[in-house]
């Protein structure tokens, strides 16, 4: 299941995609879709956001999660899941987007 998020046009974003292989998402967390530079510390926010909502990923080279599911899942499940990520993502980015614009001032 390939997925892609950018929302914010005029603020430093957050960039991620995710690929789904078997019962396994992966999703890798960079500053830019040019440079690639990782974004370990957004990736660990969103870590520990996702764990505070009851989700757990294994984390990766410091800016890639992972989510090993159990073979035997339920889409609801899956939905759920996917639902966390999204929101503690959408949470973090306003964090370090608002952090970002104060330390410019």
């Amino acid at each position: 299941v390939p997925c892609h998020n950018s929302k914010n046009a005029g603020a430093p974003p957050i960039d991620w995609s995710c690929a789904g292989y078997w019962s396994f998402l992966v999703i890798e967390f960079v500053k830019g879709r040019v440079t690639e530079e990782r974004a370990i510390n957004e990736a660990e926010a969103v870590v520990y956001a996702t764990l505070y909502s009851g989700l757990s990923f294994k984390i990766a080279m410091g800016n890639i999660l992972i989510l090993g599911a159990a073979l035997a899942f339920i889409q609801e499940q899956l939905d759920k899941a996917l639902h966390i990520l999204e929101e503690s993502v959408a949470e973090i980015e306003v964090r370090f987007t608002q952090h970002y614009l104060i330390s410019i001032i």
